[in-house]
């Protein structure tokens, strides 16, 4: 099985009540898989994230789908209308990038 997030000693992958939360670095996303919001979040309220931060998320052919960007956290995007499928998620802000892949049901 191919993991098809970085490889990087600070992701992690915990399991609460049957929902896959994906940390890493300093950014946490949830649910996952999703239905129609994925919540970003900050690990522990960490002051390492420096606002604003910008999400990119990128279907399974390469294509940008959504861009977001947001001055708070926890911070939610629609992907509701979204078809069910694998999706790549970045989210940046001026001094670091974390990617995560997501699972729309």
């Amino acid at each position: 099985r191919r993991n098809l997030l970085p490889h990087k000693a600070d992701t992690q992958r915990f399991r609460r009540a049957g929902i896959s939360i994906l940390v890493n670095n300093n950014f946490i996303i949830s649910p996952n898989p999703v239905i129609d919001f994925l919540t970003i979040n900050n690990v522990s309220n960490s002051s390492f994230v420096k606002f604003p931060i910008q999400v990119n998320v990128v279907n399974s052919f390469g294509e940008l789908v959504l861009t977001k960007k947001s001055e708070t956290l926890p911070f939610k995007i629609d992907l509701s209308k979204f078809s069910a499928s694998v999706y790549f998620i970045m989210i940046s802000d001026i001094t670091q990038a974390s990617y995560f892949r997501a699972i729309k049901i």
